[in-house]
């Protein structure tokens, strides 16, 4: 792919030449993101409300623990993302820290979660059945999250905004 530069509104910077033409990195350190860079968020939420609903249908299926987890953690995400959209529409330390609490926060509650069932599962010596669509979902999600985790770690760099940074970090996890 060939690369070109752009000039836009004042901003230069290199664009696929496939790339939307409103697209310009912020030059500024902290500027909101431009409809263009957030796009990664947008597709992590997109494709995490998609798969709620796959993961909890496969895991009431087959009455799985470890798929409710995955289910739970796909709502985490939909909530960090959420966060994050809210955060890069506007600037502020005070907005950058509480947005880092509270992903931190949603990801504790899921460690607590997976910690209560890890003990809980045993017990009652409950075994899961075997679930198709869990395991495709699985794979396709974790090639999705970790395209979607590089673009925002870029993205995050660029910009020099730790709350990206972070959601992309958890993204990877």
């Amino acid at each position: 792919m060939r690369l070109r530069a752009a000039r836009t509104g004042g901003c230069v910077g290199l664009r696929f030449l496939a790339a939307s033409p409103d697209y310009c990195p912020s030059p500024v350190r902290g500027e909101p993101l431009k409809p263009f860079e957030r796009r990664t968020e947008y597709l992590t939420l997109g494709w995490n409300v998609i798969g709620v609903f796959i993961v909890i249908f496969a895991a009431i299926k087959a009455q799985s623990v470890a798929l409710s987890g995955f289910g739970l953690d796909s709502l985490n995400e939909i909530g960090a993302s959420t966060i994050v959209i809210w955060e890069l529409n506007g600037t502020g330390k005070q907005r950058q820290k509480r947005a880092l609490r509270l992903i931190a926060c949603s990801f504790i509650t899921l460690a607590i979660y997976i910690l209560f069932q890890s003990l809980r599962t045993p017990y009652f010596h409950s075994h899961p059945a075997t679930s198709w669509l869990g395991i495709i979902w699985l794979f396709a999600t974790f090639a999705v999250m970790v395209a979607l985790a590089i673009g925002k770690k870029r993205t995050g760099e660029k910009l020099g905004n730790p709350v990206l940074l972070t959601e992309g970090r958890v993204t990877m996890i």
